[in-house]
This record gives C-alpha cells, structure tokens and sequence, in this order.
C-alpha cells in the first residue's frame, strides 16, 4: 500500500479492498486534509488467481486541462493475481492503473486512451518477455518496485522476478533478477528498448552477472 501527500494537502491512497468475490482489488481512495473521504475507485483486474491484487507504489503526474477539469494523472502499479500454473504455483504479474484527478464528481476517473482496450488498465507481462528467450522456470511471479514518468507521458518500471527454480520447488532470492520496462504514455510497449535480444519492450539485469 502507498500514500501519497497532494500539494493543497489532500491525500492518495493507494492498496487492496474486498471485491465482489472476496479477492482484493486495486484501490484508490482520495481524501482531503482533515481525513474526510471524497472520492475513491475500485479497479478490479479479475485474473483468476488465488490471491488479493494490491496497489504497492502510487504517483501523481499534474497535466491540468481546463476543458475537462482534469487536474491530473494517478499512476498506480502492484501485484495482480493470475491463475495458477499447472504446478499449483500461484503466478503475479505487474498491474498498473491510470486514472484521471479532475475538479468536478467523480474526482478519479479511469483514463480511456491506457491501456488494455481503452481500459484504463494492464497487466505487464514479464513472464511473456522472460520466456521467450528461456525454456525453463516457467513458474514465477513478477513485482513492480518502482515507477517514473517522463516528461513525454512516457513510464519507465522497475521490478524483480522470482521463480521456483531450476527443479520447480520454491523461490528463493537466488531464483530471481531484475527488470526495467519502458511504455508509452498510453501504456504500449516500446519495443527498441532491451538488453537482449529476446524480450522487447524490457531490459533484464542480475543474470549471469548481466
């Protein structure tokens, strides 16, 4: 979960709340100086899996437009539940939400023009990009640490991937490295950036001393 102060001292909150099927679903809940609620939005990503989706860093980016109201961008990245492998295994990937902050009801609003089908939302698929130059450790869950926005609307992720190794058994830290993704304002792939030559729109560190 993750907070975030407002420069006229409202506040984002940013985590998990109960979904329609008890699992947890992405939050983001604003609220003013003095802690009185004005708004929130629930994003659920309904994956299939077997665990709670929850927001882990939040940011705001301003981008006032005084057509629409909007005063600006909410990014929101974590972990989102996916159905279990084969294995049994529980599999995470990165979601990330963009939702508007605007002046007039409702202050969050989900961005159409990101993500998934005009969604306002996506699941980052780094199981996909790590496995299309790899055959083994199919089994693994992805996190998204941290989050930058360029000044062209452009994101730029940081994250870690754990696997359950070479026998398929548990992950531990040495079954695992980084990762960097770079999208476009509207959360499409650049596929000129890697590090590799497998794996577009990613750059992986923390293999084999790479």
């Amino acid at each position: 979960n993750d907070v975030l102060a407002l420069a006229d001292g409202r506040l984002l909150v940013g985590g998990a709340v109960q979904g329609a099927s008890s699992t947890g679903d992405f939050a983001l809940v604003l609220y003013d100086s003095a802690g009185g609620l004005i708004d929130h939005l629930t994003v659920p990503f309904d994956r299939g899996g077997s665990n709670n989706d929850v927001v882990q860093r939040i940011t705001f980016v301003a981008a006032a437009n005084a057509a629409s109201g909007r005063l600006g961008y909410v990014y929101a990245i974590g972990s989102v539940a996916l159905a279990n492998y084969a294995s049994g295994h529980a599999n995470i990937e990165c979601g990330i939400v963009k939702a508007g902050l605007y002046s007039t009801t409702p202050k969050l609003r989900l961005e159409p023009s990101f993500g998934t089908a005009n969604s306002g939302k996506l699941v980052l698929d780094v199981n996909a990009a790590w496995l299309a130059g790899n055959s083994y450790a199919i089994d693994g869950n992805a996190y998204c640490r941290g989050l930058t926005v360029g000044k062209d609307g452009g994101l730029l992720i940081a994250g870690e991937r754990y696997y359950f190794g070479e026998n398929n058994d548990h992950a531990t830290a040495d079954d695992s490295f980084g990762f960097a993704a770079k999208l476009d304002a509207n959360g499409v792939a650049d596929l000129t950036f890697h590090n590799h030559s497998w794996g577009s729109g990613f750059a992986f560190y923390g293999l084999d001393g790479n």
